[in-house]
C-alpha cells in the first residue's frame, strides 16, 4: 500500500485499534458519525478565527451566538453529507443525564459549544494581558500552521493550532481538545515542536493541550532528543505494520462506542460478513 503521507491522527487510530483502522481507512465502510466529531471541528474553526482576530466575533466576551450555530451547522451539514448517514443516526458523547438525557447530541452542543468558545477568549485576552502573544511566521500569526516533514521515512501532514510566545521570550505549542480527558502522551505536541525544527522554522520548548471544557492548559512539558526518537521509532513501525497488512482487532470496553462496529467480527458485527477482510479475503473478493 502506497500513501503520499500519513497524519497523527493515522498513526494514533492504528495504535488505538488496528481493525477499525483497517475497516475505516482502507475497506472505508460506511462510518457512522459522532456529534462531537462535528463539534470538535466547528469549535476548532471558531478558535482560529478569535486566535486571528476576527472582529466578527465582537469585543470581550460579548460573542455571536449565531456565529456558532452557523459554524457548528456548517460542520454538521458536510460530515452528514460525506458519511452518507442521516444526522438522526449518530453517535453520541458522554453519559446520558437528567440535564442531558440523550448524553451529549445537537442539544447539548448548542450550548456547550459556545461555552467553550466563550472560555477560550477569556483565557487568551488574560494571556494577552499577561504578556504572551502570538508570534508571526512569514507574515502568517501563528494558528493552524501547516507542517509536512519526514519522520524516517515516512511523511507526516498536520496542523500545529496555536504557537504563543511568553514573557520569557520561550514558545510553546499548543493543541486545542475539546474532550473531557486530557490525553496521556504529549507526542502529538512533540511531533508539532520537531516539525518546526525541521522547516527552520523557531522552535517551540514547550508544549500544552488547551482542554476548552475546563478553559485552560494541561501543565506544559518539555522537549527532548529522546521524543523525537521515540516518536520516529513509533511512526516508522505503524507505517511498516500498516504496509505489511497487519490489523489484529484489539477488545475493549470502547469497542461498543466504535463508528465500525457493526462491521467488525470481533465484536460479532452484524455486517461484518459483508465487509471484514477475514471473511471478504477468503472469498477472493
Amino acid at each position: 500500500m502506497s500513501v503520499g503521507h500519513r497524519s497523527y491522527s493515522q498513526v494514533t487510530s492504528y495504535l488505538s485499534c488496528p481493525k477499525s483502522y483497517q475497516l475505516a481507512r482502507i475497506v472505508k465502510v460506511p462510518e457512522t458519525p459522532a456529534w462531537y466529531l462535528a463539534a470538535g471541528s466547528a469549535v476548532h474553526a471558531c478558535l482560529e478565527a478569535i486566535t486571528k482576530d476576527d472582529d466578527s466575533w465582537g469585543s470581550n466576551l460579548e460573542l455571536d451566538p449565531e456565529r456558532w450555530k452557523n459554524a457548528f451547522q456548517k460542520e454538521i451539514d458536510s460530515l452528514e453529507e460525506r458519511s452518507g448517514v442521516s444526522r438522526k443516526e449518530w453517535r453520541t458523547g458522554g453519559r446520558k443525564t437528567k440535564a442531558n438525557p440523550n448524553a451529549e447530541d445537537y442539544t447539548f452542543w448548542i450550548d456547550e459549544g459556545l461555552r467553550q468558545i466563550t472560555l477560550f477568549k477569556q483565557w487568551l485576552d488574560d494571556r494577552i494581558n499577561e504578556g504572551w502573544s502570538v508570534p508571526t511566521f512569514a507574515g502568517n500569526l501563528a494558528c493552524e500552521i501547516e507542517l509536512n516533514v519526514d519522520f524516517g521515512d515516512v511523511r507526516i501532514k498536520g496542523y500545529a493550532d496555536l504557537i504563543m510566545e511568553l514573557p520569557s521570550g520561550e514558545l510553546m505549542v499548543i493543541d486545542h481538545k475539546t474532550g473531557a480527558r486530557t490525553p496521556d502522551t504529549f507526542q502529538q505536541l512533540a511531533l508539532y515542536a520537531f516539525a518546526m525544527e525541521k522547516l527552520s522554522l523557531p522552535t517551540p520548548s514547550l508544549g500544552a493541550f488547551f482542554m476548552t471544557r475546563k478553559g485552560e492548559l494541561s501543565i506544559p512539558t518539555t522537549f527532548r532528543q529522546t521524543d523525537l526518537d521515540s516518536l520516529t521509532d513509533t511512526i516508522v513501525n505503524v507505517d511498516r505494520a500498516i504496509k505489511a497488512e497487519l490489523f489484529p482487532a484489539r477488545v475493549t470496553s470502547m469497542c461498543k462506542g466504535c463508528g465500525v462496529a457493526n462491521y467488525c467480527v470481533a465484536v460479532n458485527g452484524s455486517l461484518a460478513k459483508e465487509f471484514d477482510p477475514i471473511y471478504t479475503n477468503k472469498e477472493g473478493k
